[in-house]
């Protein structure tokens, strides 16, 4: 856990767009795809609604992507890493 902890923490803006920014940028990008052909096809306002927020969201999501790739070290706040930190009596 501790090594998870670590690694994430110090995983640098460059070696994050190296191992896992492609990959990512093409699954959000399937999912964007995906989202606006539901909404095309929705039967309703409010379907059609729920759905472009997800999409939107889906964008929020691919600009984040291109930052992190930018970014130091994207990942040294505790939301990305505190789930890999174990606390409490030995």
């Amino acid at each position: 856990m501790q090594k998870a902890h670590q690694s994430l923490r110090n995983l640098t803006g460059k070696a994050f767009a190296e191992r896992y920014q492609s990959a990512l940028a093409q699954h959000l990008e399937r999912l964007h795809e995906a989202m606006m052909e539901k909404y095309r096809g929705a039967v309703n306002e409010e379907e059609s609604q729920k759905l472009l927020e997800a999409a939107r969201k889906i964008e929020a999501q691919q600009r984040r992507l291109e930052r992190c790739g930018n970014e130091n070290l994207p990942f040294d706040h505790p939301y990305y890493w505190a789930g890999f930190v174990s606390q409490g009596l030995s």
